[in-house]
Order: C-alpha cells, then structure tokens, then sequence
C-alpha cells in the first residue's frame, strides 16, 4: 500500500506501458492531469507516442525499444499535446522492468516547460548579449541588469564555474538555497567538493572531454550533498565558454532539483522487489477482511501459523479466535482505529489449531474505495510469542527477587498499598505484617561462603512460602530480610499461631553441603491501624518490633506497639550523638585495677569505656556499645580505646619503673575481630607508643571464637608474635569446649561474675569456678575472678587458689588520677613525680 500510493501521489505523471504492444496498461493521477484526460480510461490501452506533437516513427520506437533492452533506459526531451490540444515540452525517461516474467516499461514523462523556455530566453538573451555588445556600453549594461534580474530570480539554480576546479564563482539565489550554501562559500568549493565519491568521478570524465575540446555540453544525472549532509538527486546541463583560442573560460550549469522523481523511482523498484519477494517467501500471515471483520483472503502461512488452512478460514470472525480477554481491546483500539484510518499496531493472543493459544502482532491498514469510504481492512501478523514470553519476563523479574523467586520490595509494597486501601474502604478487616530476619547470618556467609548462604536463604524462603496460605505473601526485600503480609485474619491470636508455627519450623536444621545448618529467626509483628497511611509506615514498625525480638535475646518474635517507636527514634538520636561524640573524642576511660589476692597488690587494669554527653552526663556502654556494632561505629571506637589505652599505660610504665610486668586489659568487639587489618592497626598503635606488646591484653568473649574458628586462630596467633596476650572474658557463659582452650593461643580465664556471686560459702555454689580453676590450672592458663564483691567470696576464691581478680570488694573502676595516686602507694618509694604523669582524658 505504501508504494501504492509513492505511485499515485508522484509529481511525475507516470505510464506503464507493454514493451511488445507499446500500449499503456496503467498510469497514475498525475498522468491524467498533466495530459488533461478526463479520466485513466482515456489513456489506457492506447500508445503512449501518439500523445507527442511528432510522433515517433515505427523505426524509432523499435530503436528506443533497442536502446532499452540494451542499456535499461532511454531518456529524450519531447513535445507533447494534451488531449485538450495543449503544447507542453517534457522530459521522457523509460526504464524496463521484469513484473512475473513480463518485460513492462515505466516511462516517467516530466513537465519541463518552464525549464525549456527558460533555456530558450537565456538562450536568446545570450545570442542578443553577443550582438550588441559592440554596440555601445549604455545597451550592455541594461542588459546586464536584465541578465542579474533574470538570474537573481531564475527558478532553477544557474552557476558559473571556473576552471581548474571549477569553482562556483557566480551563483543565483536558487541554487543556494538548493545546496543550503552562501554564495561566499560556494566560491570556494568546486564541483567535486560538493559531490557524492560515488557519482564524483562521471562528471568530472565529461569536464575532461571538455578540455580536450570533444564537446561543449553535457548533462546528467547525480548527487551533491547539501551543507546539512542530506544527499540530493540533481539534473546537471552544463554548457562550455571558450576564449578565441578554444580556451576553456568558464561553465555554465543549470541544476535542478531532481530528488522526488528519483525517490519514486527508487520506491518502485524497492516495492517491485518486496512484492516478489513477499509472495516467494512469505512468513507473516497477510490477510483481506470485510470492514466487519470476516476473512476475504488468507495467506498460505496461516497453517504453518495457526494451524488453519486458508480456504478454512475464508468467511470466518476472527473475534471467534481471539483470546476472550484481548477481544474488547482489539475492537476499540485497532478495529474502530483502522475504519477512521488510523493504522495501530496491536499485541493480542489468537487460538492455534491445537487449542493452545499464541501471541501475534497485528497491523490493520484501511483500503478506501474512489469515494474514500473504507472498503476493505487489510492486516499483517506475525507470531511473537518468544518475544512476549521474554518481556512477561523481564516484568516479572523486575518485582521478583532474583536469588529465591520471592516478589521484591517493589511488589510487596504494591500489595502492601492495596491491602491499606482495602482496609480503609471496609474497616473490618484486618491484615497483619511480620518483618523477618535471619538471626547470625554473616556468620554462615563468612564461615560458609556466599553460595551456601545464598542456599541458606533459598530453603528459608521455600519454608515461609509453606507455612502461609495462598492467599497470602512473602516477599525478601533485603539481604536476610523478608517481609510476610497475612491478609483477612480473624485477629492477633491467628497471627501468633503462624509465627509461632514459623519459629518451629525453623528448629529443625538445614542441610547445607552435607552438614547441618541451625538458622533461627527474629519476627516483628505489625496490625494494620488507622495510623498508618502507608505501606513505608507498616514496614518501619514491623523492623523496629523485630529489631526489638533481636535485642531480647533473637529467635523469637514481638509484637509492635507505639512506645517502641519512641525507643526507635530515641536509638536514633543517640547513634547520631555517637557519631558526634566520635567526632568530638566526648568519651572518657575508667581504669578497674586488677589485684593479687594474696596480697592485694595492683597487678594490671581493665580498661573501661564511658561516653560524657554535653546534655545526659555519663552513659553506660551498656546502652551504646550495641548501637556502635551495630553502625560499625565500634571499629573507629575500638582503636581510639586501644591507643589512648596504650598512651595512658606507657605514660605510667615511665613514672614507675617497677611496673614492667604490668598489663592493660582492653575488651574487642566481634566486629572488630573480623577487620582485615587488625593486627597492622595494633601493632602500628604498638610502635607509636612505644608500648611494649606484653603489657597488653585483648580481651574476648566465647561466643567470638566460635564464629570463625580458622580465621581467629590465625588471628590471635598473629597477636601472640607480638607479645600481646588474650583473655577470654566471661568464661563459661558461652560457647565452653576444651578443644577452644586447647586450639586458641589463650593466656587467662576470667570467672564471670555470676559464678563468683553464688559463692556464698556452700561447696555446691563453688562447683563451676572450682571446675574453671582446675581446668585452666591443667592448661597452665592464668585466672581472673570477676565481680568480687564480699570476704567470703575472696576468701572462697583464695581457698580454691584463685591468683588474681577484681570487684568492689577492691575498688570500682577509678579515674587515671585515682588509679595513679594507687600506684603512688604502692610502688613508693620507687615513684617518680606523679604530677608529671598525663591523664589521656585530661589531655583531651
């Protein structure tokens, strides 16, 4: 249709003709008007040179007939007569092409009388020029006016060209705004500037033949590019000016605008190849319909398409074979489109033969009949159903999640939003969030690898999809986080069960790489309210009532009410005093000495950790220790301990000397123990300070070295090469196995103060810190009892030969003056000046 209407709508009129009986099968608008038919039927089937003022003789036309056959086209200016009896020149160029093994003419026949007078009044005007220009000087240059006049409004572009390379040194308006060109930049390019390479090179062969004096005109047909880059089709009539010597003196080119008929003919040849190619190879399904829709004609592909034969298809509604779900569509937006001619693709489902259904897309283009009235509706449709099936895809994937096939953040907040709306439209009903989160799961991550933690989360998220019902959804919207959305509960109590049912299942181990993992979860629990007015309101109360299961000891669940939000925001604030307080250095450290019990004398400290807030006063690390591990805070923390630690403890070693055997004892976080670089870091602190690597000791707890059992073993083996010693704090809370002691570089065992707390005197209530004597005396490790508090525990602990511990019953934890003036007294009269030590809190 498209090359149809390229055909009808071309500014040449256009003949195709037999090329054995010469007469003129088809021909299009252009043909009728410039010829002055009444109509197509007076053109057709008659010979198309009995139009010519002269017409061509019997010889002639087998000579033209020859030429065409020989060289693919023919092409002469002749005159014409209408069939009003009008008198108009035209140019005539007919082309042989091969239509189903037919030999056919096209003959394009263009109205170049106004071409053909204007070269008849340059013509005259030159030859006039000529004459009088001896004359007189006054004739001349009234002529020469004319001629600029002429020139200036000449309708096709005149230039003079100059030789060597022939420049354009005088050009008309036209041609300029042909070529898009001032005329002071036209001077300085010539012909082959402006020239297409591949037509370059046959213009410039009949320049040659100029020079060599062969002729003294020339035309044809090529391509200049015009200043935008777009090519353009021109005709080129060049004639030759010579001197008296038969020098060449200039030029003159007449160039007209050729660039439509050539697109014309360029699209019918392109549309004579595409038809023939589409009826030898056609694929796509191409079919005729009544404006109502029932098939008309059917092509040969719609059986290996649909299954259909095309005769069977003939008369029938293809609404019969649409996908019920797509047929409306179809109807308002391609069928009513295409009858108000209005082409619309369409991307539908249409029933195969086998019953199953496929994805097709569909182009309806009207044919309007001679009163414009659509006629028939043609449709082309190809199968793209691998290309559906890939963009349903692509939509899935981008609300799924990727590693479990869970919906993603983005589709649990969709179905997060339509549950509040639903509830707000009918307040009876309810539905519930549980936030859940894998409890130690950079733990499996780094001691198992990523692959079996991303296993880990498969299986977990396989276990949640069973527990809930259809109607229900789980979704991961983060690492180890996922979110499950209970809809139309009956109330809390339902809410538990499935929690409760969850926690359960989650008892039993995963097998992860032939051994069993042990994943247990943290599950906040929101019911919807009137207060919340968005799926983000939900999802941050069910985080903060799961960060609230995580701190009452994990593997459980709590229920969100308001007041955690108050401690949500009141966390908030005081992460952000943290980060502050690191910045501003507002911390203080507190010394709890260490103590001989056999004759009480200060034998190290345990460095303790305080935060001096401008407004709260001192907060216990109690309650922002966690908050910095959880931020990462505690690495930065961490070393800032560390080094005013060492400073502090090296500034004592110099005032008294006889403290060469004394330790500090510093506590590590876990965070802090996986940190790549932190044996450099201490060592650095170390060398700074001039702290020698003995007079130190990290302390950790249990729990610590069973996260990673390998990598702390290379760990604190790395620390022990620098002297520094490790104490195992609160032993027996945790994680309490003989192979720990017996695998792990360990210098002491500090009794958790629980222990020391039963011993009230009973043989029974000394049982567990009488087993951890006994076994670090087997292991040859040194012990540190803490949280003495009364006589009869040091007197218990001195009977079971205890050597060392710290509490109340001594001294709480004291300022680096206090403990100083302790060390004044104790290591007199071996003290230097005290007054001189500095006070790393002091010195901030």
């Amino acid at each position: 249709m498209l090359y149809a209407e390229i055909f009808q709508q071309s500014t040449d009129a256009i003949f195709v003709v037999d090329a054995v009986t010469t007469l003129t099968i088809d021909c299009n608008h252009r043909a009728v008007e410039l010829f002055e038919a009444k109509s197509k039927t007076q053109l057709l089937n008659s010979a198309g040179h009995i139009l010519q003022k002269t017409p061509f003789s019997p010889n002639e036309l087998r000579d033209i007939q020859t030429t065409i056959n020989t060289q693919g086209i023919w092409e002469k200016e002749v005159k014409y007569v209408t069939l009003q009896g009008r008198q108009f020149w035209g140019e005539l160029v007919a082309k042989q092409v091969q239509i189903d093994g037919q030999a056919i003419n096209v003959v394009w026949v263009s109205d170049i009388s106004d071409r053909k007078v204007a070269e008849q009044r340059l013509a005259h005007y030159n030859q006039q020029l000529a004459q009088e220009v001896t004359q007189q000087s006054v004739a001349l240059q009234t002529r020469e006016t004319q001629f600029q006049a002429i020139f200036a409004h000449f309708p096709v572009g005149i230039a003079v060209v100059t030789p060597p390379h022939y420049t354009f040194s005088l050009v008309n308006p036209a041609l300029t705004e042909l070529l898009g060109y001032s005329p002071q930049d036209l001077a300085t390019l010539g012909i082959r500037d402006l020239s297409i390479p591949d037509d370059d090179d046959r213009e410039w062969a009949l320049l040659q033949d100029c020079v060599r004096g062969d002729r003294n005109t020339y035309h044809l047909e090529k391509r200049y590019r015009r200043r935008n880059g777009q090519p353009l089709w021109v005709n080129v009539n060049t004639a030759i000016v010579r001197d008296d010597h038969g020098q060449i003196q200039c030029g003159m080119t007449m160039v007209q605008d050729i660039t439509a008929r050539k697109l014309a003919e360029q699209a019918l040849e392109t549309s004579e190849a595409r038809y023939r190619l589409l009826a030898e190879n056609m694929t796509d399904l191409v079919c005729l319909h009544q404006p109502t829709g029932e098939y008309l004609y059917v092509s040969p592909s719609c059986q290996t398409l649909l299954g259909y034969s095309s005769d069977n298809m003939i008369g029938q509604n293809p609404y019969d074979f649409f996908h019920p779900d797509d047929c409306e569509r179809i109807r308002q937006h391609t069928h009513y489109n295409a009858l108000v001619n209005i082409p619309t693709p369409i991307i539908y489902r249409m029933r195969h033969q086998d019953g199953r259904y496929i994805w097709l897309e569909t182009l309806t283009i009207p044919i309007a009949g001679d009163n414009g009235q659509v006629v028939r509706l043609q449709t082309t449709s190809r199968d793209v159903s691998d290309r559906v099936q890939v963009q349903l895809q692509l939509e899935h994937d981008s609300v799924h999640d990727t590693l479990t096939g869970l919906p993603n953040r983005t589709l649990l907040i969709e179905r997060l939003e339509l549950a509040l709306s639903r509830a707000k439209r009918y307040p009876d009903l309810h539905f519930a969030v549980l936030f859940v989160d894998l409890d130690r799961f950079k733990v499996i991550n780094d001691s198992l690898g990523h692959v079996a933690g991303d296993r880990v989360l498969h299986l977990v998220a396989h276990k949640l999809q069973q527990l809930i019902r259809d109607t229900d959804i789980v979704g991961r919207i983060s690492g180890d986080e996922f979110v499950i959305l209970l809809e139309a509960i009956e109330g809390i109590h339902e809410v538990i069960r499935v929690t409760e049912r969850i926690l359960n299942e989650m008892t039993v181990p995963l097998i992860i790489e032939d051994r069993e993992v042990f994943v247990t979860l943290s599950i906040g629990i929101v019911i919807n309210c009137t207060a919340h007015h968005q799926a983000s309101d939900i999802l941050r109360d069910a985080d903060i009532a799961m960060y609230r299961a995580k701190l009452n000891g994990k593997a459980r669940y709590e229920i969100f009410d308001p007041i955690m939000r108050l401690e949500a925001l009141k966390r908030l604030h005081l992460e952000n005093g943290l980060r502050q307080a690191l910045e501003h250095q507002d911390f203080l450290l507190y010394y709890q000495p260490i103590f001989k019990l056999t004759d009480q004398e200060i034998v190290g400290v345990e460095v303790l950790l305080r935060w001096q807030h401008p407004q709260r006063g001192l907060i216990s690390p109690v309650e922002f220790i966690p908050i910095a591990e959880e931020t990462g805070l505690i690495v930065p923390l961490g070393l800032w301990v560390v080094r005013s630690a060492c400073t502090q403890m090296m500034a004592w070693r110099r005032a008294f000397p006889a403290m060469a055997d004394f330790r500090i004892s510093v506590n590590l976080s876990a965070r802090q123990l996986r940190e790549p670089n932190l044996v450099k870091q201490i060592t650095e602190i170390l060398n700074q300070t001039g702290l020698p690597g003995q007079n130190l000791v990290l302390e950790l707890t249990e729990s610590m070295l069973a996260e990673d059992e390998e990598g702390v073993v290379t760990l604190l083996s790395e620390l022990r090469s620098h002297q520094i010693e490790i104490s195992i704090d609160d032993f027996g809370t945790g994680y309490s196995s003989l192979s720990y002691l017996h695998r792990f570089p360990i210098n002491t065992l500090k009794i958790d103060r629980s222990f020391v707390k039963r011993m009230q005197g009973d043989a029974d209530d000394n049982a567990i810190a009488s087993i951890i004597l006994a076994l670090a005396q087997r292991l040859k490790l040194s012990v540190v009892a803490e949280g003495i508090e009364t006589p009869t525990q040091l007197h218990q602990l001195q009977t079971l030969g205890c050597e060392k511990g710290q509490g109340y019953l001594f001294a709480p934890p004291l300022t680096a003056a206090e403990i100083t003036a302790r060390f004044d007294a104790q290591y007199s009269p071996h003290a230097l000046n005290h007054d001189s030590i500095p006070d790393v809190n002091a010195a901030r």
